[in-house]
């Protein structure tokens, strides 16, 4: 399946530069891996803080190089989260492995 976003990006003053818009297209492998199982929560002893357990995913269809762990706020609307998906794509594309 193949998607395509058309994302604009404005930085907040005083730089207040604009990216408008990037097309990124992302395509998935229907017969690709499975995801990963749910990481667990163990424990936090601050408010800015906590552990949390990942499983070893299966090298099954390739090696890893990274685990990316994403950490939302229970009070974040759907809204906060298509945003940050949007976010995270443009992250991705643009950082360096």
């Amino acid at each position: 399946m193949e998607y395509t976003f058309h994302v604009g990006v404005r930085e907040l003053p005083p730089a207040g530069k604009e990216y408008w818009p990037r097309e990124v297209i992302v395509r998935t492998d229907p017969t690709g891996p499975p995801f990963v199982d749910v990481p667990e929560f163990v424990t936090s002893d601050h408010a800015n803080t906590a552990l949390i357990r990942l499983k070893c995913a299966s090298e099954e269809y390739g090696p890893i190089s990274h685990y990316w762990l994403v950490v939302l706020p229970g009070n974040f609307t759907q809204v906060s989260h298509i945003l940050l998906f949007f976010l995270l794509i443009i992250l991705l594309f643009h950082s360096k492995f």
